[in-house]
């Protein structure tokens, strides 16, 4: 593989074949950058981590003018992909993310033109098994090489009705739109239409609060780690607040193991500890890891057991990344949010959303 440095990407010149490398990694900007310089390159696999938060496609409700100012300013992953898909039709692109809904499952679909598709769209999600996509030789079948009379059939088995005069390639969308939601079972309410759900080893609560200062809410933080003694804790702040007044502020009342995750990327064999912890050694003493929650996405350390959230985050899109530090590897955790009263109703109503249960602790009473 090849990492693409800022300084790489401004080495190609118009009209020069850049260098070729087996896989090539950088930000969206950067990768666009050096594909719209690089004459007759085909790419032939574009991955898209994070995809939602690369692409920030309008949704379904946004006005006439966000749509506007969206399509003016499109972002850096949307150039990207739109000029690989036009280099090479047959382009295989892997777009990831835990929270993929409906929506944008759709605009991408139309974005990767399923009629100049070979092999149409397919779409997996983690938790299906092999056998809910069709498997061929171990992999999942490509939708653009089954029959149409194979696609109806297809449909017809998941409940879908397609009009007669559908197309091939409008069957495949169908299809893919199908096998991306999950089937109830009988008697049971209709299944999500998220790509990825909570796990079900976390164990989530919130411990209400009389407050909404972050101040208030870091002298709840403190009793709650004192009674709940987790071994790997995560902290998340909300965007902004100051992470190194915090940590030091941590390390004053007593727990001098905080870190900032920043400085938690810059300590040799922290890595390695987080593992063996994992893997049942006692002797490995682990930090309080302390971050804002924009550095939540791809975010991962071996064991973490505990999440604590200290605000309602922006959308429980937003909560599952969170709260998804932990209970990784079929390993049980728990997601504590410490939030007002008026924050804890948002949870509750996400816990509706998200099917998951969530407990109410009791109050702790802190000053402000």
């Amino acid at each position: 593989g090849d990492t693409l440095k800022p300084a790489r990407a401004k080495a190609a010149q118009p009209g020069v074949e850049s260098p070729a490398a087996p896989v090539v990694v950088g930000t969206a900007k950067q990768l666009a950058k050096a594909l719209s310089k690089a004459k007759g390159l085909k790419v032939q696999s574009l991955v898209l981590d994070e995809v939602d938060r690369l692409l920030m496609l309008p949704g379904k409700y946004a006005t006439v003018k966000e749509q506007e100012r969206r399509a003016k300013h499109p972002r850096p992953a949307l150039l990207l992909l739109q000029d690989a898909v036009a280099r090479n039709p047959e382009i295989q692109v892997v777009a990831c993310s835990a929270t993929v809904g409906r929506q944008l499952r759709r605009q991408v679909g139309r974005m990767l033109q399923p009629d100049a598709l070979k092999d149409g769209i397919a779409v997996l999600r983690a938790a299906d098994p092999p056998e809910a996509h069709g498997t061929e030789g171990g992999g999942p079948v490509a939708l653009g090489k089954l029959k149409v009379a194979e696609l109806r059939s297809a449909l017809e088995a998941r409940g879908v009705k397609a009009k007669s005069r559908s197309t091939k390639a409008q069957l495949c969308a169908l299809l893919t739109e199908a096998l991306t939601e999950p089937q109830a079972s009988p008697g049971s309410q209709k299944s999500s239409t998220r790509a990825v759900g909570i796990p079900a080893l976390i164990e989530h609560s919130f411990i209400p609060c009389r407050t909404a200062s972050i101040e208030g809410k870091i002298q709840a933080l403190l009793i709650a780690l004192t009674l709940d003694r987790p071994r790997a804790p995560l902290v998340f702040l909300p965007d902004g607040t100051g992470i190194d007044s915090v940590v030091r502020g941590l390390r004053s009342a007593g727990f001098r193991e905080a870190l900032a995750l920043h400085e938690a990327t810059e300590q040799p064999g922290l890595i390695e500890a987080y593992a063996a912890a994992a893997q049942g050694d006692t002797g490995v003493v682990l930090p309080i890891l302390v971050a804002s929650e924009a550095s939540a996405r791809g975010l991962h350390f071996e064991g973490i057991d505990a999440v604590f959230v200290l605000s309602r985050p922006q959308s429980p899109d937003e909560y599952l990344h969170l709260a998804g530090r932990t209970g990784r590897g079929g390993r049980p955790g728990k997601a504590i949010s410490i939030v007002s009263y008026s924050e804890a109703s948002a949870i509750e109503a996400w816990s509706k959303q998200l099917r998951f249960e969530v407990t109410k602790r009791p109050e702790i009473e802190v000053d402000g």
